[in-house]
């Protein structure tokens, strides 16, 4: 992972009067802190690749501030979210999960100024986009289900279509495909007894298997079902 340095440290007041392993402990944390700044101590392994054992305490007094102790006994670096990445925007992607993490630790109203309804807005957002994806998910798994001609095991045929819809492998035609295997003469015969379970057909992604030549052209019945739409894509 790459992260931004500040020349200018070496010119600060506060910076200057650390020891040279406090120095080397400094550029330490800010290396092996988390995205958003906070580093769970580790002094025996700190101290390990320092090369020397440190007063710890000392040196975050002799800091100025730029490293301060959480209640949950983390250590954070205050301006370490501004320098690496600016302003945090709820509309980029990389920082939606930094202003997530900020908000397990507790920091989030801290680090995100002037973002008006914080992490609520956010979490608002994704339960919106959640219910939207549920409703589509199970309207497609309805149309599946109303034309598959084997009602059975139902909850494990909705299991198995759930897992094809998150993994994005359902095609888009799937009521299509399922409309022509319907007329083909193996489901047809002898009572459909050929046709495997729903959720056999789904896990075996069976719709790519190739029609036999003896298929049928769908019938008005079929052609004619009223299909809510079947979308997969995000």
């Amino acid at each position: 992972m790459k992260r931004f340095t500040d020349t200018d440290l070496w010119n600060k007041q506060w910076f200057m009067e650390l020891t040279p392993a406090e120095k080397i402990a400094w550029f330490y944390i800010k290396d092996a802190c988390d995205h958003v700044g906070v580093w769970s101590p580790n002094f025996r392994l700190a101290e390990f690749v320092i090369g020397m054992q440190l007063d710890w305490k000392k040196f975050m007094d002799k800091t100025n501030g730029n490293i301060e102790e959480l209640e949950n006994g983390k250590w954070y670096m205050p301006d370490f979210c501004d320098f690496q990445y600016g302003e945090l925007k709820d509309t980029c992607k990389p920082h939606v999960a930094y202003m997530k993490t900020l908000a397990k630790h507790g920091l989030f109203d801290r680090v995100c100024k002037g973002y008006a309804k914080g992490m609520d807005t956010l979490q608002e957002k994704e339960k919106e986009t959640d219910i939207e994806t549920d409703k589509e998910k199970e309207a497609a798994f309805d149309a599946f289900w109303n034309l598959y001609p084997k009602k059975a095991s139902k909850k494990e045929a909705y299991k198995s279509f759930c897992k094809a819809y998150k993994s994005k492998t359902l095609p888009d035609n799937l009521l299509d495909i399922l409309s022509k295997w319907i007329h083909t003469d193996d489901w047809k015969k002898d009572k459909g007894q050929f046709i495997p379970y729903p959720s056999t057909w789904l896990n075996q992604e069976r719709w790519n298997d190739e029609l036999p030549v003896s298929t049928q052209p769908a019938t008005a019945d079929y052609v004619n079902v009223a299909k809510p739409v079947c979308r997969f894509e995000e």
